[in-house]
């Protein structure tokens, strides 16, 4: 269960559970790992660091682990993605003026149904308000 150290290369015995755009998101991937006592390493940081356009060429940053340890890694990461999922799902219903975590859709009159379909669907390139309030009323998208 060796890991290699950063500056030693990519070796055979390391394999890649995670990518990430940037470097900092990454770095969150391996802050989970090792809260679970997962060693692991980033390969492509400088690179994206120093030109992050070249980030989709070259795959993102990629988080590298121990080859034994693969399995509980993938593990790891396919909670902390889950958790994640949800949080992001939970706040698309919180209130952003309020904090209130049961937000309603916006009802549509029929009328606007009818007014979306005549102007063949240009009507639908403004940015209507989604979702509203039910306890100070505020609306967002």
């Amino acid at each position: 269960m060796s890991i290699i150290e950063p500056d030693q290369g990519i070796s055979r015995k390391n394999v890649v559970v995670g990518n990430a755009p940037q470097p900092m998101e990454a770095s969150l991937l391996q802050m989970e790992l090792e809260a679970h006592g997962i060693e692991s390493i980033q390969d492509g940081e400088f690179t994206v660091a120093v030109d992050p356009l070249l980030s989709n060429a070259i795959g993102g940053v990629r988080v590298l682990v121990a080859a034994a340890d693969e399995a509980a890694a993938r593990e790891v990461l396919a909670e902390f993605y889950r958790k994640r999922r949800e949080d992001e799902a939970a706040l698309e219903f919180t209130c952003p003026a309020c904090g209130e975590e049961e937000a309603l859709p916006v009802e549509r009159s029929p009328v606007f149904w009818m007014m979306m379909v005549l102007s063949l669907g240009v009507l639908a390139l403004i940015p209507w308000d989604r979702y509203k309030c039910p306890k100070c009323g505020h609306r967002w998208r």
